[in-house]
């Protein structure tokens, strides 16, 4: 893999529990990222090791990407260390951080550090109340350090949504709470659809591996199974460049059609 020139790009993962989708969103970012050709350097510093242990398995079953690698980060020290020699050595081109819960140091150093900051929020009660206060935790952060307008932006990303026909099929809880969602975070006008796809990528690996062996399988069945990996990887392809271009720049973009 040929060195890179550029310092990586540094995308947080940030939420307060389990359950959000955190490790669901990661490895999309992780399949668009390495199916572009660019590559990627995954840091888990959750206790659960979910990103981790996930890449582990990737690997080991075939699905893993010379364009992407993963360390453990179980405290700042180890954090910094990945940190630095990534961008000493300029050997990736984005880096990921799963990132344990939010309103300790660690978080706070993770967030300065970060070029894009994003929370995945699934349409519950539980996930809202906790994307509540994560947002307020950012919130409270930007008046804590010396200049605001450094840091990173925040996007609340709503995770793992029904669809139906292209638009959202939401029950009047959920609805209730999209709207809500709306009206308190900063929403990403954009969200990682329900796809079973992304619920095999959880054990199998990255997509485009699976999608590349199945679309070669002599078995007609198999073959057709192709098509629903390369729609997931073409949302997170999308998903991710509009990340990249609404939270490296000023632009807010509008609203997508929800």
């Amino acid at each position: 893999m040929a060195e890179q020139t550029a310092d990586p790009i540094v995308l947080a993962v940030i939420g307060i529990k389990g359950g959000s989708g955190k490790t669901t969103l990661c490895s999309a970012l992780a399949s668009a990222i390495t199916d572009m050709g660019k590559s990627v350097l995954l840091i888990d510093t959750d206790d659960q090791r979910s990103l981790s242990g996930w890449a582990q398995d990737a690997e080991a079953a075939g699905n893993g990407s010379e364009f992407m690698t993963c360390k453990v980060a179980p405290d700042s020290d180890h954090l910094d260390a990945a940190i630095d020699d990534a961008f000493r050595r300029q050997s990736v081109d984005f880096i990921i951080i799963d990132t344990a819960g939010v309103g300790g140091r660690q978080a706070d150093e993770i967030a300065v550090q970060a070029n894009l900051i994003v929370t995945p929020c699934m349409l519950t009660g539980h996930n809202y109340r906790s994307t509540t206060k994560t947002v307020a935790w950012y919130d409270k952060l930007t008046a804590r350090v010396d200049d605001a307008s450094a840091l990173a932006r925040l996007f609340v990303i709503i995770n793992k949504v029904a669809t139906h026909e292209g638009g959202l099929k939401l029950g009047p809880t959920e609805r209730q709470i999209f709207q809500d969602a709306k009206a308190s975070f900063p929403l990403f006008p954009y969200f990682l659809k329900e796809r079973k796809v992304y619920t095999n990528m959880e054990v199998s690996g990255l997509l485009r591996p699976v999608a590349n062996r199945l679309a070669a399988s002599p078995n007609g069945l198999k073959r057709g199974q192709a098509a629903p990996y390369e729609a997931a990887l073409d949302e997170a392809k999308f998903l991710f460049v509009e990340l990249l271009k609404r939270g490296l720049s000023d632009e807010d973009g509008e609203e997508s059609a929800a």
